[in-house]
């Protein structure tokens, strides 16, 4: 631990597992990205997959934001799941059931062709497992303007809250319901081309998620 990845506010939801790490990370689809390019802070959500330590991310590879990245410019990367919402008889104590990760340090460009491909399957596969084998894979040029950078998952903080209602004493006994909201993502495969077979990986993996 690091003094920038300590939890100050609720210290009893910081976990030091990265097994736990892994998992947010590997069931999440989309991460924030922030830094500050001439004093100006941007918050950028970005696709990302990991591949053991390191999270990788793509972008235009002459776009503004990908040469700042690869330059080096410090940078946090979060990663939330929201799983509930906890609600108090006070909507005070309102609160969330959540899972989050936020990942420090500086990224580095990804120069190596056979990598760049290997990190094109890695998205692929984060985003529908099963993928990597049914769609027409990036061709040179599309590789060629693609930037790629890494980011190592060395200095990182995870916190997750699965706790109910916190209700204060003197609220216990008011008349107002309290508990547990739980979210879940509906996910549903909707065909572009009604003559092609829905493949057996895409219903698996819409029966998984319902």
């Amino acid at each position: 631990m690091t003094s920038i990845t300590d939890i100050h506010r609720h210290p009893e939801r910081s976990v030091h597992d990265m097994e736990t790490a892994y998992s947010i990370l590997d069931q999440s689809l989309l991460s924030h990205v922030a830094f500050s390019i001439d004093s100006t802070v941007f918050n950028i959500p970005m696709v990302f997959a990991r591949i053991g330590s390191y999270l990788y991310l793509h972008s235009l590879r002459d776009g503004r934001f990908y040469k700042a990245l690869k330059s080096g410019i410090p940078v946090s990367v979060n990663v939330t799941i929201l799983d509930g919402i906890v609600l108090a008889k006070s909507a005070f104590n309102t609160s969330m059931h959540y899972r989050s990760v936020v990942v420090f340090g500086s990224m580095c460009e990804v120069t190596d062709d056979d990598e760049k491909m290997r990190i094109s399957e890695a998205l692929a596969e984060k985003i529908v497992p099963g993928r990597w084998n049914d769609c027409r894979h990036p061709s040179p040029e599309e590789i060629n303007t693609t930037g790629f950078l890494s980011l190592s998952l060395d200095v990182i903080s995870v916190k997750v809250n699965t706790s109910g209602p916190n209700e204060k004493k003197s609220d216990e006994d008011l008349p107002y319901w309290s508990g547990i909201i739980k979210l879940h993502t509906i996910i549903e495969a909707i065909p572009k081309d009604h003559d092609i077979i829905l493949p057996e990986y895409i219903a698996d993996y819409v029966r998984r998620n319902i």
